[in-house]
């Protein structure tokens, strides 16, 4: 494979989250250490969101857990928690 003509990573739901040009005979790792936020607002698909002029984020804290509920109250602040089996 000649230099500077493919890419490999590491895809979810279809799209590039982490990628690196390919190099003959190079092993890539990667690691990720993903964190999930939520906020609400018009966004396209696709669309790199500037995190500083967004107001209204949350965490969403994975830790062994599978589901997690995410309720936007009035004053538009997240409460983020885990449903109860």
């Amino acid at each position: 494979m000649p230099d500077d003509t493919a890419s490999v990573g590491i895809g979810m739901n279809g799209a590039p989250v982490f990628a690196a040009q390919a190099v003959p005979g190079t092993k890539l790792v990667f690691t990720p250490r993903p964190q999930y936020w939520i906020t609400a607002g018009t966004f396209l698909d696709g669309e790199v969101l500037n995190v500083e002029e967004i107001t209204n984020d949350a965490e969403i804290p994975y830790d062994n857990t599978f589901s997690m509920n995410a309720v936007l109250t009035q004053t538009n602040l997240w409460t983020v928690f885990a449903p109860k089996s």
